[in-house]
């Protein structure tokens, strides 16, 4: 996933929704990407693991797969700190 600190909510393809066994059909809405492209969506709530660690997030389910998977600020940057250290190519992601 990439990491963005400018995405509102985390994203993932229809396809990555359907492997996690989600519903699809409920709590739909849509955002708006890159260049105004309007991408359909399902609301989930889900309990992410990262290592030991395990939390419940929301996340977008996309209705298409052409969008990438993203790891946005809501929830998830509540509960880590993250630091983006560009010159060495790398972020740290730690528990709060």
């Amino acid at each position: 996933m990439y990491v963005d600190s400018g995405a509102d909510i985390s994203l993932v393809p229809r396809n990555f929704g359907l492997l996690l066994g989600l519903d699809l059909t409920q709590n739909l809405g849509q955002i708006r990407g890159i260049g105004e492209a309007i991408v359909p969506l399902s609301l989930q709530d889900i309990i992410l693991r990262i290592e030991e660690q395990e939390m419940q997030v929301r996340i977008a389910v996309a209705l298409i797969n052409e969008v990438p998977y993203v790891l946005g600020r809501y929830d998830f940057f509540k509960l880590f700190n993250i630091s983006f250290q560009e010159c060495k190519s790398k972020v740290v992601i730690e528990k709060a």
